[in-house]
């Protein structure tokens, strides 16, 4: 997954009803060093923590900070995947499955997670 863009097409197109399953792991480092304590995991940091760092604007206000997040079509809502997630697309949903980072500022991102993605057609 590319975390220097805000989010990357997974090429997977679902339907309202699919179920999804998802697993992620890996490290990133959202701010340069010498920065302390700026890396996550895909459960990223609670919104609290990041909320002040505005503007520019996260993709997804209110979910944890750089964390994984999806979003079904190009101008989907975005839900919160995490480390792992079963998630059943909504009804009236349908498009391209996108991955991607709630992160403000993807210019300094370094390091790599992985996604794992499984479907089971409704």
């Amino acid at each position: 997954m590319n975390l220097t863009q805000t989010y990357t097409a997974t090429g997977m197109h679902v339907a309202a009803g699919t179920q999804l399953t998802f697993t992620a792991s890996g490290t990133f480092q959202w701010a340069p060093s010498p920065c302390v304590n700026c890396t996550t995991t895909p459960s990223g940091d609670p919104w609290s923590t990041c909320s002040y760092r505005q503007p520019p604007a996260y993709p997804a206000p209110g979910l944890p900070c750089w964390s994984l997040i999806g979003k079904i079509g190009a101008s989907g809502t975005p839900f919160e995947v995490g480390t792992s997630l079963d998630y059943t697309v909504p009804t009236g949903v349908s498009g391209e499955l996108y991955v991607g980072v709630n992160d403000n500022d993807l210019s300094d991102n370094s390091g790599s997670w992985t996604v794992m993605i499984s479907q089971t057609p409704s």
